[in-house]
């Protein structure tokens, strides 16, 4: 098994994608308190559909969480086989990867913008904040 950096909108449906996410808490009253980083989770999923507008979602195979900063509280974990609907742009800030196909050069013709479907380019060309 190898995984491969994700980038300019290469995500298709059947791919098994995964990536590191922050897990966040509010902590005070509801008009002044403040979001507090508890720690990290790394998720995997089945990339079941994705949508003109830059969205992923599917289903969660599994997901590790980190040690967690903030005294008495725990990462929540998701659970496997639960619906998760990300951004793609979500995915690339999370230095999302994807598991290589036995047959990277079938996928290939998916994802080409000449020979696949042409309904992604738009979020393909989208500028993301990698800086």
């Amino acid at each position: 098994m190898k995984w491969v950096k994700v980038d300019n909108g290469d995500i298709r449906p059947g791919d098994i994608v995964r990536w590191e996410q922050g897990y966040w808490i509010k902590r005070g009253s509801k008009k002044f308190g403040k979001a507090v980083l508890v720690g990290m989770r790394i998720t995997t999923m089945e990339v079941k559909e994705v949508s003109a507008d830059g969205w992923v979602s599917g289903e969660v195979l599994s997901c590790e969480v980190g040690v967690s900063k903030v005294h008495r509280r725990e990462v929540e974990k998701l659970k496997a086989g639960e619906p998760v609907k990300r951004a793609y742009k979500t995915l690339i800030k999370g230095k999302g990867e994807r598991l290589e196909w036995p047959d990277e050069s079938s996928r290939a013709v998916l994802v080409s913008r000449f020979l696949g479907e042409r309904e992604h380019e738009r979020w393909m060309a989208m500028a993301t904040d990698e800086g």
